[in-house]
């Protein structure tokens, strides 16, 4: 009897080992959850009152510039992102149309500056050898004429337009 009371022991311990480390492991856990949970709630916190701070920052000096005139460097121009002409003879018009009057008109590859405008509605035409369907878009040539021009006579890349004489 007393070898089964000998191999009966270890094995209890290891049971009661092993009951201890996953108690331990849950408690743990759950520690690790609050704290986290916590954390979150701490930096959500500080985000709102970050995004605050920013904003009555960005008020300020909404205000500030309204209040002071703007003064640009002798020289600086805000061009805007620069696109390239891809039909030689392309025509700058005053307005978004084929009837309105043409301000300039443009060399192959030459570079004008996107103005962040492009209109809600597009145009067929035909251009020689092919027909684009495409808006106008406004563009700041380099003397600083502001214009229209027709969607596909502009690229981001310096390239021809294929099919057009």
């Amino acid at each position: 009897m007393s070898n089964k009371s000998a191999a009966f022991l270890p094995k209890l311990e290891i049971i009661i080992m092993v009951v201890f480390f996953l108690a331990f492991t849950f408690w743990a856990i759950s520690r690790c959850n609050a704290t986290r949970e916590k954390y979150r709630q701490e930096a959500e916190a500080a985000s709102a009152e970050e995004m605050a701070e920013a904003e009555q920052a960005a008020l300020a000096a909404v205000d500030s510039i309204e209040e002071e005139a703007p003064v640009e460097p002798v020289g600086a121009v805000d061009r805007g992102t620069p696109l390239f002409v891809t039909i030689d003879g392309l025509n700058m018009r005053a307005e978004p149309t084929l009837n309105s009057g043409i301000i300039l008109r443009l060399d192959l590859y030459e570079e004008v500056y996107f103005q962040n405008e492009v209109t809600s509605f597009r145009d067929s035409i035909s251009l020689g050898g092919i027909m684009a369907y495409e808006p106008w878009v406004k563009i700041k040539h380099r003397k600083g004429r502001v214009g229209w021009v027709y969607g596909a006579g502009v690229h981001y890349y310096k390239m021809k337009l294929p099919g057009v004489r």
